[in-house]
């Protein structure tokens, strides 16, 4: 009777592994997820190699874990141009914004913030004329 259940159950796992998507990636691995749960360091250093690893449970792929940079990647292919050119204006915003967190900038605005009306206009008088 064991024999049986366990033939139907091996049976069933091979009429679901043909659909598996990543046999289609080469140079992938795949991993049960008992296994990737106890083997965690092992994932990270194929992982580390550039394999994609599929984990499986029962049979069935359901997760992948990849590297940060083909994550990075997969994320800019699903990009329009517009959100593409909006990274790149957030990129320069933060580059901006952290140069102006420094000692002399801090000064520069509390010098501002604490000129006269008068030194404003003077200044502004003097850039005016310098064009």
């Amino acid at each position: 009777m064991t024999q049986v259940s366990n033939s139907r159950r091996v049976l069933r796992r091979q009429i679901r592994r043909p659909h598996k998507i990543h046999k289609q990636v080469q140079g992938s691995k795949t991993i049960n997820a008992t296994r990737a749960k106890n083997a965690f360091g092992e994932i990270m250093e194929s992982v580390r190699k550039s394999v994609l690893v599929f984990i499986e449970k029962h049979g069935k792929t359901e997760a992948v874990v990849l590297n940060v940079s083909h994550y990075q990647t997969l994320v800019r292919q699903a990009r329009t141009p517009d959100e593409v050119q909006l990274d790149g204006l957030r990129e320069d915003f933060e580059t901006l914004y952290s140069a102006m967190q420094g000692e002399k900038s801090r000064k520069a605005v509390d010098s501002l913030l604490s000129a006269s009306a008068e030194d404003l206009n003077r200044t502004a008088a003097e850039r005016t004329r310098r064009g």
